[in-house]
C-alpha cells in the first residue's frame, strides 16, 4: 500500500513521469515570527561602531547598521543571559554571562570562545590602555587577565565585599568596583590593592559608574538615586534635582550630556549632573536596563527591545527588527477577533493580529515589577493582566492602551473572567478577590492562605481556583463559598481546562494531569506515556483535543481512547513549554522557556466523528467531484491510531494538511473548501499509522 499514491498518478495521468512519493514526519510546529525586543541588559559599540546587545535568554545579537537590522551570534554560546560586554585595541570582543562564563570572539562575534568558566554571575567587564581585562563577578570578586583572556587572577585585596556589580577605568587607569551593599573600591595599582571611597553615599548598592571628559565620576544606586565625585571618588555628592525616579539602572556620558536610564524612562543632564529632565519622547518603554554611546547615537536598551536617539535624546525611535525575543512566554491568551496575546517573565505583552506574522509590544507606560503570570479576555473585547509582585491591568480596546485596576492583597498570580455573571476574578499570593466592575473596587473572598496560581470559570459559570498545595476550590455561587477539593499530595496547580462533555482536566507540577468527570469533586491521574510530570500548562484544541505544555519535553497530546500521551514535537526546538493557547481559527500556540512563540503549522483540525466501528480501513471518493469550490471527504479507521490526510497536486506538491492527529475509531467527514486553489486535478492522501497509505483523485 506504501507506493499507492505513486501508481494512482501514473495511471491516472498518461504519459506523465511522477516520482513516487516518500512519507516523512512532517513538521507539527513552526516558529512564529517574533515577538521582537525582549530584555537588554546590557549595550556595546565597538571602534568600528558596530553595535552588541546582550539580553535575557536570546544570548547575544549584533547590527552592523546601526540598530537597523539585528543578527543573532551565538556560535559557541552555551548560556544565554548576557550581562556586558568589553572590547581591546587587537579587534577582540569579551562578554560575560549569568551562568559565569567569559567569552571571547576574535571575529566581530562570529564565534564565541569561553576563556574562563567555573566563577558566579559575570556582571561587568572593562579593559585598559594596556588591554589588561578585568571582571566582576558575584561572590568571587575581580579577576584580571593580562594576556587577553588565556589566563586569569583574582584580585581582591582590600574588598570586603565579594558580590562585585560594576567596573569603571578613568583615563589615569585607576579601577573602581561597585560591590552589592559594600559600596566603592578604587585601586590605583592594576587591581592588586582595593581602598574603600563611600564618604558621601547613603546607599552603597551601587550599580552603574559613568566618568566624563574630564574625570568625574558618577554612580547611580538602586535606591537613593546619582552621586558624583570630582576628586577621583575621595567625596561623594547627591545631585538628583529633578529625578523621579530613584531606581537607577545604567548611567552614560556622550558629548557632554549624562544619561540615566530608570524604570520611569530616560533622564538627562546637560550641566554635569546638576538638575535632571526627563528624555522619553518616543520611548515607549520606559524600563530602561542598559546604554551606549557612539557620539552620533545613544542607544538605550529597555525591558522591549533597543531604542536609538541620534538627537542626544530629544528623540527615540524602536529598532528591534530581527531581535528576537528569546525570554520566557509565561502567559498566553486570544480573543473573539482573533488576536493573540503573549505575556512575558518581564512584564512585556505582545500581540498579533494575523498569526504570529507580526507582533506588536502593546503594554507600553506600565511600571509594575514582575512577569505577566495570567492573560484572560472576555467577549466584550476587554483584555485582562496581571503582573506577578504587582497588580492587574485591563484594556477596554484590545490591548490599544492599558490601565491599572484597584490594588490587591498580595502578587497576582492568576485572573478569570466569569462571562454569565460579568465578575472578575484575581488570585493572589493571599487568596481570591472578585470584582462586578472589571477591577475598579475588589471584594476578598479568601480560601487558601498558601497562593492561588491558577483559576478558571466553566460553561456552567462555575468558579475553579487551584492553590499551591495540590487543593482545588470550587465556587457554584460566583464566589460567595468555596468548596475544597484535594487532588493528590504535590505542589502547585498549574491550570485547570475543560473539554466539550464538561470533563475538568488539571495539571500539577509535578504530579502530570488529572481528570474529574463530577465537576471537580473527584480527581484521577491520566498520566500514562507522559515521560514529564513538570506540566506547566494546558488547551483545549476543537473543544475535545487536551494538549500539555512540559519542562523540558515539550508538548503532549492526550488519546481518550486509550487514556495516553504521545509526544507532538517536530519541528519544536524548544521542549521547555510554559503556556497554550489556541485561537479562533484553530491554531495552537506554545510559549516556551527561551525560544519565543510557536504555533502549529497547520490549524488543528474540526472533525464530524460517526460512532460506528467499521470492519476496515476505507477512504471514500470525495462528493461532489468535480467540485467547486468546497467537497466532502470521508474515511473510516477500525482502530485508533495517528491520522494524517494531506492534499496534493498533480506533481505531488503538499497544499494542505486537513487532520494530522490521533483518532479514535469511527467514521469521519471533513468539508474541504478549496478556494484557494486553481482549477484542476488533484489528489487526497490518506495514511494511517505507519502502514496504510491510500490516495484518490479529485477535480
Amino acid at each position: 500500500m506504501r507506493y499507492k499514491f505513486a501508481c494512482s498518478i501514473i495511471s491516472l495521468c498518461l504519459g506523465i513521469l511522477v516520482f513516487p512519493h516518500t512519507i516523512h514526519a512532517q513538521n507539527f510546529w513552526e516558529q512564529t515570527n517574533g515577538p521582537y525586543g525582549g530584555i537588554i541588559w546590557s549595550l556595546a559599540v565597538n571602534s568600528s561602531g558596530h553595535l552588541f546587545a546582550g539580553t535575557d535568554g536570546g544570548g547575544i545579537f549584533r547590527s552592523l547598521n546601526e540598530g537597523e537590522q539585528w543578527t543573532a551570534v551565538n556560535t559557541g554560546i552555551s548560556d544565554f543571559f548576557i550581562f556586558t560586554f568589553a572590547f581591546n585595541s587587537l579587534g577582540q570582543t569579551f562578554t560575560g554571562s549569568n551562568e559565569g562564563n567569559i567569552y571571547r570572539s576574535d571575529n566581530n562575534g562570529d564565534s564565541w570562545t569561553v576563556v574562563k568558566g567555573g566563577l558566579n554571575g559575570i556582571y561587568s567587564l572593562a579593559t585598559n590602555e594596556s588591554d589588561h581585562i578585568f571582571a566582576a563577578t558575584w561572590g568571587t570578586g575581580v579577576f584580571r587577565s593580562t594576556d587577553n583572556g588565556e589566563n586569569w587572577t583574582e584580585i581582591n585585596t582590600g574588598l570586603s565585599n565579594l558580590n562585585t556589580w560594576v567596573l569603571a577605568i578613568n583615563d589615569s587607569g585607576h579601577l573602581f568596583v561597585g560591590a552589592y551593599n559594600a559600596g566603592v573600591f578604587r585601586s590605583t595599582d592594576n587591581g592588586e590593592n582595593w581602598t574603600e571611597i563611600n564618604t558621601g553615599l547613603n546607599s552603597l548598592k551601587i550599580v552603574c559608574f559613568a566618568i566624563n571628559s574630564t574625570n568625574h565620576l558618577f554612580v547611580g544606586t538602586r535606591d537613593t538615586g546619582i552621586f558624583r565625585s570630582t576628586d577621583n571618588g575621595e567625596y561623594w555628592t547627591e545631585i538628583n534635582t529633578g529625578l523621579t525616579d530613584f531606581r537607577i539602572k545604567d548611567l552614560a556620558y556622550d558629548s557632554g550630556h549624562l544619561f540615566a536610564g530608570t524604570l520611569n524612562g530616560v533622564f538627562r543632564s546637560t550641566n554635569n549632573g546638576d538638575t535632571w529632565t526627563t528624555a522619553n519622547t518616543g520611548l515607549i518603554e520606559t524600563r530602561v536596563q542598559s546604554f551606549a554611546c557612539n557620539g552620533q547615537n545613544v542607544y538605550a536598551g529597555t525591558n522591549d527591545g533597543v531604542f536609538r536617539s541620534s538627537d542626544q535624546g530629544d528623540t527615540w525611535v524602536s529598532i528591534n527588527e530581527g531581535l528576537t525575543l528569546r525570554g520566557s512566554i509565561w502567559s498566553m491568551s486570544t480573543n473573539l477577533s482573533g488576536d493573540v496575546f503573549a505575556g512575558t517573565c518581564a512584564g512585556s505583552i505582545f500581540r498579533s493580529s494575523d498569526g504570529g506574522n507580526i507582533w506588536t509590544y502593546v503594554s507600553s507606560g506600565f511600571n509594575l515589577s514582575g512577569g505577566i503570570y495570567s492573560i484572560t479576555t472576555n467577549s466584550l473585547g476587554y483584555v485582562f493582566a496581571d503582573f506577578c509582585g504587582s497588580g492587574v491591568i485591563r484594556s477596554y480596546n484590545g490591548g490599544d492602551t492599558w490601565e491599572e485596576t484597584a490594588p490587591l492583597d498580595g502578587n497576582a498570580r492568576s485572573i478569570a473572567y466569569n462571562e454569565t455573571t460579568g465578575t472578575l476574578f484575581a488570585g493572589t499570593t493571599s487568596g481570591i478577590f472578585k470584582s462586578s466592575n472589571n477591577g475598579d473596587n475588589w471584594t476578598e473572598t479568601t480560601v487558601s492562605d498558601c497562593g492561588i496560581p491558577s483559576l478558571f470559570v466553566n460553561t456552567l459559570g462555575h468558579i475553579f481556583a487551584g492553590d499551591y498545595e495540590s487543593h482545588i476550590y470550587r465556587s457554584t455561587d460566583d464566589g460567595e463559598n468555596w468548596t475544597m477539593f484535594t487532588v493528590t499530595p504535590g505542589s502547585k496547580i498549574t491550570k485547570i481546562v475543560e473539554d466539550i462533555s464538561g470533563t475538568l482536566y488539571t495539571s500539577v507540577f509535578g504530579g502530570g494531569v488529572f481528570r474529574s468527570d463530577d465537576n471537580g469533586e473527584n480527581w484521577v491521574a491520566v498520566n500514562d506515556g507522559l515521560t514529564n510530570m513538570n506540566v506547566y500548562s494546558l488547551a483545549i484544541a476543537t473543544k475535545t483535543q487536551l494538549y500539555a505544555g512540559t519542562n523540558g519535553d515539550g508538548v503532549f497530546l492526550f488519546n481518550n481512547d486509550n487514556n495516553s500521551w504521545f509526544q507532538v514535537n517536530n519541528g519544536l526546538t524548544n521542549l521547555l513549554v510554559i503556556s497554550l493557547c489556541v485561537d479562533t481559527a484553530n491554531h495552537l500556540y506554545i510559549g516556551t522557556d527561551g525560544g519565543g512563540v510557536f504555533k502549529s503549522i497547520q490549524p488543528i483540525t474540526t472533525v464530524e466523528q460517526t460512532i460506528e466501528i467499521p470492519d476496515f480501513i476505507e477512504l471514500c471518493q470525495n462528493y461532489p467531484n468535480p467540485f467547486n469550490p468546497s467537497t466532502k471527504i470521508s474515511y473510516s479507521i477500525p482502530k485508533s491510531d495517528f491520522v494524517t490526510l494531506r492534499i496534493y497536486d498533480i506533481i505531488g506538491r503538499e497544499f494542505h494538511t486537513l487532520v494530522s492527529e490521533f483518532q479514535k475509531i469511527g467514521t469521519y467527514t471533513i468539508n474541504y473548501d478549496a478556494f484557494k486553489l486553481s482549477s484542476g486535478i488533484y489528489f487526497y492522501q490518506l495514511q494511517v499509522g505507519s502502514k496504510f497509505v491510500e490516495t484518490k483523485k479529485m477535480l
